[in-house]
C-alpha cells in the first residue's frame, strides 16, 4: 500500500467504501439521465473529487484522517464513472471534458487503492468489445496512445506489489488495459513509439513468470500479455537477449551472477517441467502453451538464437521431448505430454533455420534421433491437421540439417537416410507423394470454386499462393530438396530414390521441376545450384528413369 496512515479501524479506501455503504449510503439515481447529461455529470464528478482531494492532501499532507473523506469520495466517484462505458459514443466528449488528463494524472495519485480504481475504470472503457461495437470509441484509445500511455501504466506496475488481493486485482487490470489496447493500438507497444517502456514492461512480465511460486491469475496473464508483445513487436524478439532480470523474479539481482537474459528466462520457465509431470489446472496448459510461443517469437532472430545456443536450450528441449508420461497421469497431463512435445518441436525449427552453429549443437547434442522420430511420426488419435503440422515441421528442420552441416555432423545426419534399410528415405519419399496428391486436390478444388464466384470475390494472386503453400507446396518444395541433397551426396541413394519415385508415380525430372522453382521463389543459390549438381549426376542414368 501507499503507507499512508488511516483512521483507526480503516485501513484503506476499499475497506470504507464497504462500511459507508454496508451503513445504507445509495448511489445517486443516473439512470434516467440522457446520455450526453450523464457523460458530463460523470466526467465533472471526477474532476471535482479530484481537485477537492488534492486540496485536502495539501492542507493537511500529515493528517490522513483530514482528508481520508475526500479520498474516499474521490474512490466513489471514480466507480461511478465507469458508467460512461455504456455510452461509447460520447466518449469524444469526455475526451473534450478533460477524462484523459485526469486519468494520467490519477495514475500517479499517491493512495494505491485510487490507482486501483483507476485502473479498473481504463479497463472498462477500453474493453475491446466496445470498439468493436462502435468505431467512435477508437477515440479513446488513440487519445491515450497520444498521452504516452504506456509509460504510465509501467510505473503504476511497479508501485503495485500484487500481495494484497487489492493491489492483485489492480494488476490484474493494468493487465486487462494493455490486452485492450494490444488490441486496437499495437503500435504503442513498437519501439519507435516508446522503446524504454516496452523494454520495461518485458522486463516486468519476465519476473512475474521466474517468481517460483504456484501459478496463479497475475503469472498466466504475465505469459499471455509477454507473448502478445513479442508477437506485436518484432523488435522486441530481436532485443530480448538484452532484456536482464534477476532469475529469483526479484526487482534488482542481489548478485551479477543471478541476472539472465529473456531467451535464458523462459528457458528456466520450462525446466521446472523436466521434473512436472502433470499441470494442476486447464490454465497451466495455455501457460507453457505461451511461454514456448515467446521462445518461438525470440529464435526468429540471430541474436534470440544464439542466447538459446549459449543457455544450452538443445539440450533442455531433447529432455522436454523425451519426458517420460506418468504411470498414473492425472487429468491434464496428456494435454501438458502434448504440449511439451509438439511445441519444443515448433522451436528447435526455429532454432535451427539459417543457423549453422545451432545445426552442429543439434547434432553434438543428440537431436538427430528426435527429429527423425518426429518425421516417422504417426498420431494415433491426432487430425490430420496436426499431422501435417508435426510433418511440416520435422521436414523444415531435417532440410535445415542437410543445407547447413559439414563434414562429420552432415554424414551422421545423411547415415540416418540408410539405417534399417533406408526406411527414412522412403518415408520422405512418401511425403512428396502425400505432398503432391495434397496440392493436386487443392488445386483441383479452388479452380472449380474460382469458376462459380465473380471477379471481386475471387482470391487475389498473394492469397492464392498462401493457400497453395499451406496445401501441399511448401513441404513438397522442401522434401524435393531433401530428395535432391541426398541423390547428389551418394549415388546409393541416387540409386533407392529413383525405385521409390516411381513407387509414387513420380522421377527425378518432377524433383529437378520443382527445385527450378524454388529457385525462382528464393533470394539465395542454394537451389539452382543443386539443381545442377543433380543434373550431373543423373548424367549416367537412363532417361527413362529420369
Amino acid at each position: 500500500m501507499s503507507g499512508i496512515k488511516r483512521p483507526a479501524g480503516e485501513t484503506d479506501v476499499s475497506d470504507a467504501r464497504r462500511r459507508k455503504i454496508d451503513g445504507g449510503v445509495a448511489e445517486d439515481d443516473d439512470a434516467n439521465l440522457d446520455p450526453v447529461t450523464l457523460v458530463k455529470k460523470l466526467v465533472a464528478g471526477v474532476k471535482a473529487k479530484m481537485k477537492e482531494n488534492i486540496k485536502k492532501r495539501d492542507q493537511h499532507g500529515d493528517q490522513p484522517d483530514k482528508f481520508m473523506e475526500s479520498e474516499l469520495a474521490l474512490d466513489e466517484e471514480i466507480e461511478k464513472a465507469t458508467l460512461i462505458a455504456v455510452n461509447p459514443a460520447e466518449y469524444e466528449l469526455a475526451i473534450k471534458m478533460g477524462l484523459v488528463e485526469t486519468l494520467m494524472q490519477l495514475t500517479m495519485h499517491e493512495n494505491n487503492d485510487i490507482l486501483c480504481s483507476t485502473m479498473t475504470l481504463l479497463s472498462e472503457l477500453t474493453e475491446g468489445s466496445i470498439v468493436s461495437e462502435d468505431e467512435t470509441a477508437m477515440c479513446l484509445h488513440e487519445e491515450l496512445k497520444k498521452k504516452a500511455i504506456l509509460g504510465r501504466l509501467m510505473s503504476v506496475l511497479e508501485r503495485l506489489s500484487g500481495v494484497s488481493e487489492d493491489e492483485k486485482e489492480g494488476v490484474l487490470h493494468v493487465f486487462s488495459v494493455l490486452e485492450n489496447l494490444m488490441e486496437t493500438v499495437p503500435e504503442i507497444f513498437s519501439f519507435e513509439h516508446d522503446k524504454k517502456s516496452c523494454e520495461q514492461l518485458a522486463g516486468f512480465l519476465l519476473r512475474n513468470l521466474l517468481k517460483n511460486k504456484e501459478l496463479d491469475e497475475v503469472k498466466s496473464y504475465s505469459a499471455e500479455l509477454l507473448s502478445s508483445m513479442l508477437q506485436t513487436s518484432p523488435e522486441l524478439g530481436e532485443c530480448f537477449p538484452n532484456v536482464m532480470v534477476d532469475k529469483t523474479g526479484l526487482p534488482v539481482a542481489l548478485q551479477p551472477e543471478d541476472r539472465i537474459n529473456g531467451v535464458h528466462a523462459l528457458l528456466e520457465c520450462l525446466a521446472r517441467y523436466i521434473k512436472k509431470r502433470d499441470a494442476s489446472e486447464e490454465e497451466e496448459v495455455e501457460y507453457v502453451k505461451d511461454i514456448y510461443d515467446c521462445l518461438a517469437a525470440t529464435l526468429l532472430s540471430g541474436k534470440g538464437k544464439t542466447a538459446f545456443r549459449e543457455a544450452q536450450g538443445f539440450k533442455l528441449l531433447f529432455l522436454l521431448i523425451q519426458k517420460k508420461k506418468k504411470k498414473t497421469p492425472g487429468k491434464f497431463a496428456r494435454g501438458l505430454q502434448h504440449v511439451l512435445k509438439h511445441s519444443s518441436l515448433k522451436c528447435l525449427v526455429h532454432a535451427v533455420q539459417n543457423n549453422k552453429e545451432g545445426c552442429c549443437d543439434f547434432v553434438k547434442d543428440g537431436g538427430l534421433g528426435i527429429i527423425f522420430s518426429f518425421m516417422m511420426m504417426v498420431l494415433k488419435n491426432g487430425t490430420s491437421e496436426e499431422q501435417n503440422e508435426v510433418e511440416g515441421h520435422a521436414v523444415s528442420a531435417v532440410l535445415d540439417l542437410l543445407r547447413n552441416l559439414e563434414g562429420d555432423d552432415l554424414m551422421r545426419a545423411a547415415a540416418k537416410f540408410s539405417e534399417n534399410e533406408y526406411e527414412k528415405l522412403d518415408r520422405a519419399v512418401e511425403l512428396l507423394g502425400k505432398s503432391v496428391v495434397q496440392l493436386q486436390t487443392y488445386d483441383e478444388a479452388h479452380s472449380a470454386r474460382e469458376s462459380r464466384i465473380s471477379e471481386p470475390f475471387k482470391l487475389s494472386e498473394e492469397q492464392h499462393e498462401l493457400e497453395r503453400l499451406e496445401n501441399g507446396y511448401l513441404i513438397m518444395q522442401q522434401v524435393s530438396t531433401i530428395v535432391a541433397r541426398l541423390a547428389t551426396y551418394d549415388k546409393r541413394f541416387l540409386q533407392h530414390l529413383t525405385t521409390q519415385l516411381k513407387l509414387q508415380s513420380l522421377s527425378f525430372s518432377f524433383v529437378l521441376k520443382t527445385l527450378k522453382e524454388a529457385a525462382s521463389d528464393s533470394e539465395d543459390t542454394y537451389h539452382a545450384e543443386l539443381h545442377d549438381k543433380l543434373v550431373l549426376k543423373l548424367n549416367p542414368v537412363s532417361k527413362d528413369e529420369i
